[in-house]
């Protein structure tokens, strides 16, 4: 991680740098904020679950009911090898206040309770233990029929959604999803593994690969 630091400090000089260990750090951050009360203690911080794309810790104080603590980096947290635009959590914020009218949408995401944009922070209701939805890709697992039809009821009402002005276009990211979703998977030595996926989707995926167009 001190090599992620020094990387992240010459990038954003002065810019604040969260990580594992910093108790009494992520503590005076959050007083200096005004996010917790000066005489507020942070107890625990742990991680609440895999995740791919940032930083993030379940805070747990004294006096405060737990939240979520979000930073994005210049990289994929899961995979610091990979570049990722730093203003991703700026459209995230943006999505969270755009929906926070509609009781549908809204309903199914956390509710944005601070936001640090010099630093890439934000801070997110918990939403308790849960799990993502991973799991169908197991042969003895599927959807539920009230999963699929709140996933319908969900992106119908998204889609209709009107009047949205001023919505960041966040092509950085959606060049990087449309690189690992279009690009890189078909091409021959990519670093992918897919065999610890499921077992011998690796050659079953040479065909794809190598298919002429």
């Amino acid at each position: 991680m001190t090599e992620l630091k020094t990387s992240f400090n010459r990038l954003f000089p002065g810019k604040v740098f969260l990580e594992n260990g910093q108790v009494s750090f992520i503590e005076k951050y959050l007083k200096d904020k005004g996010w917790i009360e000066q005489d507020d203690q942070v107890i625990k911080i742990e991680k609440p679950g895999e995740g791919n794309m940032n930083f993030v810790r379940r805070v747990l104080t004294d006096k405060k009911p737990s939240f979520i603590l979000k930073q994005s980096r210049p990289w994929v947290e899961k995979y610091p090898q990979l570049a990722a635009p730093m203003e991703r959590i700026m459209v995230e914020k943006t999505y969270y206040e755009t929906i926070n009218d509609n009781k549908t949408l809204s309903g199914y995401s956390p509710r944005l309770y601070y936001f640090d944009g010099d630093n890439f922070v934000m801070a997110l209701e918990d939403l308790g233990e849960a799990a993502d939805f991973s799991f169908v890709y197991k042969s003895d697992s599927h959807f539920s029929h009230n999963a699929i039809t709140q996933a319908i009821a969900y992106l119908n009402t998204l889609g209709e959604m009107k009047n949205i002005k001023g919505y960041p276009e966040n092509k950085g990211l959606r060049a990087l999803n449309h690189q690992h979703i279009f690009h890189l998977p078909f091409v021959h030595d990519n670093g992918f593994n897919l065999d610890d996926v499921q077992q011998g989707l690796q050659a079953l995926s040479q065909k794809a690969k190598t298919d002429e167009v």
